[in-house]
């Protein structure tokens, strides 16, 4: 294997090998998780409740109550999900008929996606444009950057935004891309 890093200082300030599988805690909201790491990631067992980054004593959430709209349509909402595990990765099934889910973890990042499974589930639309939401929470004292500048009000962002505290870079959201398979 190149690249690196492969250790990470466990909560004791002993360096341990990086494991970036995810595994399952029984009796927990937030269910699976892969704490082996340079972060520690939690996500719940119900997939609105996303998921919980923890780096440097910081903790972000995201992926919380996701929603799917286009003016008045919805696509039509799964009540049971499955959810699966596989190494580093954990999708949720069906959040809406036909919409997964997926969250993977690197030693650098949690990635997510929401995944279409075929153009049926557009069924119904008549609007060009599909929009996507979800809650995120930051941490307390969190200020947003981008390339234009501190993100202080409703505008529209320009490239990779940071998330800092202290003046220090805690997390980060790259821009959102989408393709077609």
């Amino acid at each position: 294997q190149y690249g690196g890093p492969f250790h990470y200082k466990d909560n004791s300030s002993v360096w341990q090998d990086i494991d970036l599988n995810i595994k399952t805690q029984i009796g927990q909201k937030f269910k699976y998780m892969s704490i082996e790491n340079r972060f520690e990631s939690k996500f719940g067992e119900n997939f609105k409740d996303g998921v919980k980054i923890k780096y440097k004593n910081n903790e972000i959430s995201i992926g919380q109550n996701p929603t799917i709209n286009a003016g008045i349509w919805k696509p039509t909402l799964f009540d049971t999900t499955n959810t699966r595990l596989n190494e580093n990765s954990i999708s949720y099934k069906n959040i809406y008929k036909g919409v997964d889910q997926k969250y993977e973890v690197s030693k650098d990042a949690v990635t997510h996606q929401i995944q279409f499974d075929d153009s049926s589930v557009f069924a119904g639309i008549s609007s060009k444009y599909v929009e996507i939401s979800e809650n995120i929470n930051l941490p307390e004292n969190a200020i947003l950057f981008d390339s234009i500048g501190i993100i202080g009000t409703k505008r529209i962002t320009k490239g990779i935004i940071y998330v800092v505290v202290n003046n220090d870079t805690i997390f980060l959201f790259a821009p959102s891309i989408m393709w077609d398979a």
